[in-house]
This record gives structure tokens, C-alpha cells and sequence, in this order.
């Protein structure tokens, strides 16, 4: 993956701990938690692929 690419995604690692922090700040059901978190996996899985850019040169790691 490009450099660029890694950046991109690893914004996607915060969609987790911010449902938890806005269902716990505003008190929504677990049930209801739970289910924003499992329709944002399903998102992020599915436009995950549009935006890696794949490379064939080796750069650094961070």
C-alpha cells in the first residue's frame, strides 16, 4: 500500500471508539449502539477497497 493509502485508512480505526463515545455521551440503548456499530463495520467494509492504491516500490513504514 502507498503511503498516502495507509493514511487514508487508518482513519477508519476511530469509527469505533467514536459510537461508543456518542452512544455513552447520549445515552442511546446498547441495542441501538450496537447496531450503529455493526452498520458502520458493514460501510467501512464496503468502501474500504476504494481506498487503498497499491504500489510496487517499498517505502517506509511510517
Amino acid at each position: 500500500m502507498t503511503m498516502e493509502s495507509r493514511k487514508k485508512t487508518s482513519l477508519f480505526v476511530f469509527a469505533a471508539p467514536l459510537i461508543m463515545f456518542i452512544s455513552v455521551a447520549f445515552g442511546i440503548d446498547p441495542f441501538v449502539s450496537l447496531a450503529l456499530f455493526l452498520a458502520s463495520f458493514l460501510v467501512i467494509m464496503g468502501i474500504y477497497p476504494f481506498f487503498i492504491e497499491l504500489t510496487d516500490e517499498r517505502g517506509p513504514m511510517w
